[in-house]
C-alpha cells in the first residue's frame, strides 16, 4: 500500500472520505447490496431474507426459508435456515417445523437437537461463560444472556445456537455466527444496547430492538476463519483405518 501511494503522489488521508450530514456517502440502494439497521435501515437487496412486515426489498417477507418459489424439492437442505447453514436433513420436504423422528442426547426427539450432537460443540451451562478469548462452536441449550464486551475474535470466531431466545444488552461486539434456533419458528432475539455483530445473525422467528442499535457487519476475515479456524475441526474416520467400521467407537 505505502509503495502504490507513493508512486502516485498520494497521501494515506486521501483514501478517507468525510460524509457530511447524515452519512450522505451512501450508494445508491437500486445498485448495491444492502446496508441494514435494525430498526430502520437503507434499503433491502437479494442479500437479505426477512419478515418485518414493511414488504421493503426485492424479496418478499419469509417466515421461514427459503420459501417458495425459492424452494427446491430436489434439495433436502433447503427445507430451513437449519440446514441450509448446518447441511442437516431435519425437515420433511414441504414442512414448516422440524421433523421429532430423531433421538436426541436429552432424551427427546427433536431431529435439529439431535443434529447439534453430533457436531459435538460445547455445551454451555449459562453464555456468561463467552468472552473475548473463545472460539470454536458454542450451543446454549435454553434461552441466555449474552455478556457484555467481546465475544470471539477476527482471529478466533465463535459460531453459537441458542435455543428459542438469546438476550443481548450493554455494549457487544459478536465476532462469528449466532443461530437462535427454534423447532417452530418460534425464536427471538432481542437486543437491548449497541450490538456489533461481525459476520451474521440468524433467527428461526423474529429480531427485536428494544433500545440502541444492532449493526450486522460483514468480515471476510471472519468468515474464512469460521472455515479455516481448527477450533471448528471434528473427529471423522479415517479411511482404511481401524475407525472406519459400522460399529466405529
Amino acid at each position: 500500500m505505502g509503495e502504490f501511494l507513493d508512486s502516485v503522489g498520494a497521501d494515506i488521508d486521501d483514501l478517507f472520505t468525510v460524509c457530511a450530514g447524515n452519512n450522505q456517502c451512501k450508494c445508491d440502494k437500486t445498485n448495491s447490496l444492502s446496508e441494514k439497521t435494525q430498526g430502520g435501515g437503507f434499503g433491502e437487496n437479494i442479500d437479505i431474507l426477512d419478515v418485518d412486515g414493511m414488504s421493503e426489498g426485492v424479496l418478499p417477507d419469509i417466515t421461514y426459508f427459503p420459501r417458495e418459489p425459492l424452494d427446491d424439492p430436489a434439495d433436502p437442505l433447503d427445507d430451513s435456515l437449519f440446514e441450509w447453514i448446518f447441511a442437516q436433513d431435519v425437515v420433511a420436504e414441504g414442512a414448516i417445523n422440524v421433523s421429532q423422528t430423531c433421538t436426541d442426547s436429552d432424551g427427546g426427539t427433536d431431529c435439529a437437537k439431535a443434529a447439534l450432537d453430533s457436531l459435538s460443540p460445547v455445551v454451555l451451562g449459562s453464555c456468561a461463560e463467552l468472552n473475548a478469548a473463545s472460539s470454536g462452536l458454542y450451543w446454549s441449550k435454553s434461552a441466555c444472556d449474552f455478556p457484555n464486551g467481546a465475544i470471539g475474535a477476527p482471529d478466533h470466531p465463535v459460531i453459537v445456537v441458542v435455543e428459542n431466545e438469546l438476550r443481548v444488552n450493554g455494549n457487544t461486539q459478536i465476532y462469528g455466527m449466532i443461530f437462535v434456533r427454534s423447532s417452530t419458528n418460534s425464536a427471538v432475539l432481542n437486543g437491548n444496547g449497541n450490538i456489533d455483530i461481525f459476520g451474521s445473525a440468524i433467527v428461526e422467528g423474529a429480531v427485536q430492538k428494544t433500545n440502541g442499535s444492532i449493526r450486522y457487519i460483514y468480515s471476510e476475515q471472519v468468515a474464512q476463519n469460521i472455515n479455516n479456524s481448527p477450533a471448528f475441526t471434528r473427529f471423522g474416520k479415517v479411511p482404511g483405518s481401524w475407525l472406519d467400521s459400522s460399529t466405529s467407537f
